[in-house]
This record gives C-alpha cells, structure tokens and sequence, in this order.
C-alpha cells in the first residue's frame, strides 16, 4: 500500500499464484516510484520511461523507451484499449508475445467483479466466495473452452478524498503492477508478463485479456474509508484450440446511421447495430475525403488531423438497441459529412458509413421594423378610413380599434384581438 502527496492510495491486492513457471525475464531489485506528474500522455510517457530507463539500470538490461499515441488519439481508447496498449508494450519490448486482444466474456468478467468489489465495500481475490478461475469458469463459454494458466487475475485500487485525487487509474494500475511489486514478490508482474500461453493460432499472439474498472465511495481500504476508489480489475484467459474468436466486424441495422431533430445548430445521431459495443463519429465539412474506420475511431480526419472535440464522440451501443448522441455546436445553413463506424468488444470495426446533413437556416428572432411615417391612416370619413401599413420585411399586419384614451394592449393582445383587459374587440373593430 502506497500513500501519495496528495492522500490518495494505490494498493494492489494479493495475487492468486499457483506454482509459477519459469520466465524469460528478471524482475527489477526494487520498487520504481511514478515519476512527475498525472495530467496526460506526456506524464504517462515520462512515469513508464522513467521506470524502463531505471531498470535497465538495475538490471543492465536494454529495454528501449516507448512513445505512446496523440493525446486525442489516447482519450478515444477505451479502458480496455489502454490496458491492453500498455501490456502488450511491455511484453513485446521485452521479447515476449503480445496478447491477442480484449476479449468480451473476460471483461464481462472483470467487470462485473470491480462492480461487486464497490457495491459491497470489499478488496480482495475472494471477496464474493470465488476465486478468480472460479469466476472465469462461471461464464460458460470461457469455461468450455480454457487452457490452464498459473495466473488469472491482478487487482488495484486507488482511494483519495474525491476522484481529482485519483487521476489516471489504468494507466496507474499497470504501472503499479510492472514497477511497484515488491511487496506482491512481483506477482502482478508476472500476469502482465506471462509467457505460458498455448499459441494455438501459430500468429505470434496469444491470450485474452479483459478489464473491468469501478467508481465511487465512500469505500474502505485496509486503513480507513475513503469519499472516492478506483477500483481496476484485470483477468488474462488462455482459450483451447478450438476457441472461435469473433473476427466478424458488427453490421448496422437497416436505415442507420440517420440524423434526427436537425436544428441550425444541432442534431441528434442515431445508431443501431446488431452487437453491443461502442459508435464513433467525426463531422466533417461537405465534400470532405473520407477517413478510414481507424481514423474515425481516433477522432480524425482523412489527412491524421484531429477533429474538434465538439465534432467527434463516442457512445455505447446495445445489441439492436437504438442509441443516440447530441452534437452541437454546428452553423446555420450550412452541409456536413457524418462519418461512423461501430465496433463490438472483439474490437471488430464496421466500414466507415457517411451520413449526409445540412442544417437549416438560423431562426429569425428580430422583429420587423416599420417604415418612416407608418402606420397612418388616410380616406377617413365619418364611419370609415384606410389603415396604411409598411414594414421592413414580409409578413403580416395586425390591428385593434379602440375608444380614445383606451389603455394600450401588448403586441400579443392586438395579434389575438383583444384589448388591455384581453377582452375581445368587436369584430369589424380588428
């Protein structure tokens, strides 16, 4: 357990360990301490470099330094995809194989128990009655098809006065169990770096990983309550030979994407497609080339430019569910390119679909104005007279005739034909 500066706490849980193999790589002699700060990918990138320079250190290794995405390109992953980036990096620039992907049954899994672990105030591998593997073989498709692994689950958890204190909770948990794991003789590492996976596939790639995340409070660590935890949940599955992985990209339902409630700067995008997983989107100017499904996903254009955070999104899709995002911030009367695609848990992307827009003209609130000298009166006889009007802009004229001295009416009361007391006046009279 480690207590920050800032009074938040990282404290990653015992790992479940059977007899463990042997492995192709040393562990370094002592914990590395997160170096600068938590505001973004260049502290990430500064923290694991940091760690990877000094272990080479200790270790006269040569691990090279790593370089991760844009910093928009990061916020567009998902938990599950920074994990995953993160693990896969440490492996494969020590030699080992990367893991195959995130897996939907394995972060069903981790999810639901970081969820139960924050709901019921618990830490711990055990804390419902299970095991890791026992919650692994819970799910029947994992259990029908898993091959042994002497590793299955890591915890961490990140407790603070609120969620400010807190920053960074995947990529601290990774960190945590690479470079901080003394306590733990290195367990958590040892998931992360795990090299008994069966390659089934003979692609250099092999094992699943889910990863499921929790927030809120208040909450207990083994010291005292906490208002905010992050709780992080990582479980690694090895699938038998015969596992079939979905490589099937998910498919919209017909009619959509649409766009729905189109205002002249606003519109509602509709999605639906046949799996659960996520919808990404940029808008575009009209004409614009069309970006791949990747640069859509990262929030980019055709050329790799970022796209304005008010023109680009994501949101979570159920299963032949419609669901729907508010993009704002467009101008009046003008054409746009809605370019999307979905993906599904197994990371499958749809092909870009475009949805074509354009936004009425802003609304007229300026009222008309009359012209010099009018309204008048002229032709007036003893029971008649001519009622003169001129105005700025097309539309239409109301009046109301009333005694001499009468109260006046507001603009509603002379279009509705009443009087000040919303009495209504005599027909030939408006």
């Amino acid at each position: 357990m480690k207590t920050s500066k800032s009074l938040s706490i990282g404290f990653a849980g015992l790992l479940l360990s059977l007899s463990g193999p042997t492995y192709a790589y040393s562990n370094p002699t002592a914990d590395i301490a997160w170096s600068g700060g938590t505001l973004g990918v260049a502290d990430i990138q500064a923290a694991f470099n940091n760690a990877r320079t000094t272990e080479n250190s200790q270790l006269s290794t040569s691990i090279p330094t790593l370089t991760l995405p844009s910093q928009a390109q990061w916020d567009s992953k998902s938990d599950g995809e920074k994990a995953l980036w993160l693990i896969n990096k440490e492996r494969t620039d020590r030699g080992i194989k990367a893991l195959q992907g995130l897996e939907t049954n394995v972060t069903n899994v981790a999810q639901s128990y970081a969820q139960y672990l924050l709901d019921n105030n618990k830490t711990g591998h055990e804390a419902d009655g299970k095991t890791p593997s026992q919650r692994l073989d819970a799910n029947p498709t994992i259990q029908a098809c898993r091959e042994f692994l002497t590793r299955s689950e890591n915890l961490a958890y990140f407790w603070g006065i609120s969620a400010f204190q807190t920053p960074l909770p995947i990529e601290k948990a990774v960190y945590d169990w690479m470079y901080e794991d003394a306590l733990s003789s290195w367990g958590h590492r040892d998931a992360v770096l795990i090299d008994a996976y069966n390659d089934n596939n003979s692609d250099n790639q092999e094992g699943f990983l889910g990863i499921g995340r929790a927030s809120g409070g208040p909450h207990s660590s083994p010291s005292r309550s906490y208002n905010h935890v992050e709780i992080v949940v990582m479980n690694i599955f090895d699938p038998c030979a015969s596992w079939a992985s979905d490589s099937t990209a998910p498919t919209f339902a017909s009619g959509y994407p649409k766009t729905a409630n189109v205002t002249h700067n606003a519109l509602d995008l509709l999605v639906k497609a046949n799996e659960d997983g996520k919808a990404y989107y940029i808008v575009l100017a009209d004409g614009a080339t069309a970006p791949s499904a990747a640069q859509v996903k990262a929030g980019q254009d055709n050329s790799g430019t970022a796209v304005a955070a008010d023109k680009k999104g994501d949101f979570a899709l159920a299963a032949n569910t419609e669901a729907s995002a508010n993009v704002t911030g467009l101008a009046a009367s003008t054409a746009y390119d809605i370019f999307v695609v979905a993906e599904d848990g197994s990371n499958n992307l749809t092909a870009v679909e475009k949805v074509d827009v354009t936004t009425p003209a802003a609304p007229d609130t300026t009222a008309p104005t009359f012209a010099s000298g009018y309204p008048k009166t002229a032709n007036v006889t003893h029971n008649a007279f001519d009622l003169l009007v001129k105005a700025n802009e097309n539309g239409k004229a109301y009046y109301i005739v009333l005694a001499d001295g009468a109260t006046a009416p507001s603009a509603a009361q002379v279009k509705a034909g009443q009087d000040n007391s919303g009495t209504a006046v005599a027909a030939d009279k408006k």
